[in-house]
């Protein structure tokens, strides 16, 4: 009797443990299903491998259950640290325990990730990659080697993501045959799309080596004629896009973003619709091409959903720029104030974000561009003003306005033939030299002969360039070298710095077609301006006409 109950007992046992362990597979793979079935239902799942003797088992079902609670609450699960670590102990290196032992690290390299130990989470990817090549396994060893080079790129070793995405290539294609052929595409694509973001990254880092955006655009390149989705195409065109942009080649940049659009469409993805308008409508700006950047400025405001976002935000600030451009006060007005209402909503901590955004995409303070359109549109409002009130009384002062204008005019008129003869003849636009002044005076004599340097190195174009900053690169006190430009010049400094800046630029918009094209903002900035409605008034004082006039007189 008793052995025919001990036959049943070892019947039941041997039949009970196979079943369980295929059940703690079935059990391990609803964890690595958490994307798409949830955290809650693959945390059932791992609850129930705890049910297994095995060391290794238990070091998997602790490893899984952090990370779940990890990036699920923000939840630091060290206090299961111990309980992996005392599991791990025990288990051996074998066949049997390799492939749970590099997807364990591998898990612990991802949560390591998420609460920012990134030198952690490389420590236990080299394991996870270690054991991966033990047991052979080839799909494992792609999927750790991407986190291996994604960390690296993390940490901002840009060089070693670059080496480590090349060598996946290169390993994938050696083991072609082994791979079922749609994981090998898929894996492929996605490796070639890691390595032109490597590139990409490597050269924001630099931000001057233009050979990193060329590899990066052929492997954009490269990836297109490949056997891609109308999703993947669309966001290799868009990649293009972007690298054109970062040459300034707006053209072929909209060109190559107007290609991700209709594959955006194709795919109906239209979470990337709104990024994809907008790039299309910075790019029209850069190209001054303002109608068409107002159309795709206007449809991001109509259609984003989500109105904090950066798009939605930014798209009102590029309008009231447009608009102050094209005078257009009212409009100007309500993008500038519903911009600044929504900024001011931000916290801190997004206002900088927003701030690093923006100088990384327009090399500008966002807090001085700020400044700038506002004073910009402040006058625009104050001109607006004084033509109501000069219209209200118009009438009444009809008479000495017309006499008063006739003769401006006539005053204007006379110095644009005088600027125009001389440009006839082929004659630059000069201020006058300080070579046929006789100096006694040794300090004088140093602090002019330093001013020439100044005209000679153009330092009068940089921004920053006014009576103290002079002063210092000479050598000698502000007091000094206002009575020496005083002296000499028969101006103050001011003056003197604004008819440096004048006649330099009046002299490169005669030599030079391209600079025509500018914008008033854009001319004040090309020598040394930040405000282009103080710099236009200076010019008009200079020269009698406005930047405008002028051009449009060569024209």
């Amino acid at each position: 009797m008793q052995k025919t109950i001990l036959l049943i007992l070892l019947f039941v046992f041997s039949s009970y443990f196979p079943q369980t362990s295929k059940e703690i597979e079935i059990y391990k793979n609803d964890f690595f299903l958490y994307p798409s079935i949830g955290a809650q239902k693959s945390l059932v799942s791992v609850e129930k491998i705890f049910k297994s003797d095995k060391a290794i088992d238990k070091a998997f079902a602790y490893t899984a259950k952090r990370h779940l609670l990890t990036i699920n609450n923000n939840y630091n699960g060290d206090v299961y640290l111990s309980k992996i670590n005392y599991y791990l102990q025990s288990v051996k290196e074998s066949q049997e325990n390799n492939k749970d032992l590099s997807n364990i690290y591998n898990i612990l390299g991802n949560t390591d990730k998420a609460n920012e130990n990134l030198k952690s989470a490389l420590q236990n990817f080299f394991k996870a990659e270690f054991f991966a090549k033990k047991s052979n396994d080839l799909q494992q060893i792609i999927k750790v080697k991407g986190n291996i080079a994604t960390v690296k790129g993390d940490i901002g070793l840009w060089e070693d993501a670059i080496k480590e995405t090349k060598s996946s290539i290169q390993f994938l294609k050696a083991n072609k045959n082994s791979y079922d052929k749609e994981y090998y595409t898929i894996q492929l694509y996605n490796q070639y799309n890691n390595l032109g973001n490597w590139y990409l990254q490597k050269y924001n880092d630099t931000k001057s080596e233009k050979k990193y955006l060329d590899s990066a655009k052929t492997i954009y390149n490269t990836l297109l004629h490949q056997n891609t989705n109308v999703l993947q195409k669309a966001l290799i065109y868009e990649n293009i896009g972007s690298i054109y942009s970062l040459e300034d080649n707006y053209s072929k940049s909209i060109l190559n973003y107007k290609k991700a659009l209709e594959n955006f469409n194709l795919s109906n993805s239209s979470q990337n619709l709104i990024s994809t308008n907008y790039n299309i409508a910075y790019n029209y700006y850069k190209l001054q091409k303002y109608d068409e950047a107002k159309k795709y400025f206007k449809y991001i405001i109509s259609k984003e959903k989500e109105k904090s976002s950066f798009q939605y935000l930014f798209s009102h600030q590029y309008l009231a720029k447009i608009y102050i451009y094209k005078e257009n006060r009212d409009s100007a007005n309500y993008f500038l104030d519903t911009f600044l209402n929504l900024y001011s909503k931000k916290t801190k901590i997004e206002k900088k974000e927003f701030a690093n955004i923006y100088k990384e995409i327009e090399n500008k303070s966002l807090n001085n561009e700020i400044a700038s359109i506002k004073n910009e549109n402040k006058s625009l409002r104050n001109l607006s003003n004084a033509g109501i009130v000069i219209g209200l009384f118009f009438i009444f002062f009809s008479t000495i306005y017309i006499y008063y204008q006739t003769k401006e005019k006539r005053k204007a008129k006379n110095k644009l033939n005088n600027l125009l003869k001389q440009i006839e003849e082929n004659k630059a636009v000069t201020t006058d030299s300080f070579s046929k002044v006789t100096i006694k005076d040794e300090k004088e004599k140093l602090i002019i002969e330093g001013l020439k340097k100044i005209e000679n190195n153009k330092y009068f174009l940089n921004k920053d360039f006014n009576l103290h900053n002079a002063a210092k690169k000479i050598g000698t006190n502000t007091t000094y070298l206002t009575i020496v430009v005083k002296n000499y010049k028969n101006c103050s400094f001011n003056d003197y710095t604004n008819e440096l800046r004048i006649s330099y630029l009046i002299n490169e918009i005669i030599n030079d077609k391209k600079i025509r094209n500018y914008t008033v903002q854009a001319l004040a900035e090309f020598v040394g301006y930040k405000n282009g409605t103080s710099f236009s008034k200076i010019f008009k004082e200079k020269t009698g006409v406005t930047p405008f006039q002028f051009i449009e007189k060569l024209k």
